[in-house]
């Protein structure tokens, strides 16, 4: 498994990493 930092997978998805951050805090997604 790649392991990604932030900025790359807010990078390839198109969004802010700030938004990542709050699907995270939501529940919408995980971390590993």
């Amino acid at each position: 498994m790649t392991v990604l930092d932030i900025g790359e997978v807010a990078r390839r998805a198109g969004v802010p990493a700030s938004t990542l951050r709050y699907y995270e805090e939501k529940g919408l997604i995980a971390s590993c």
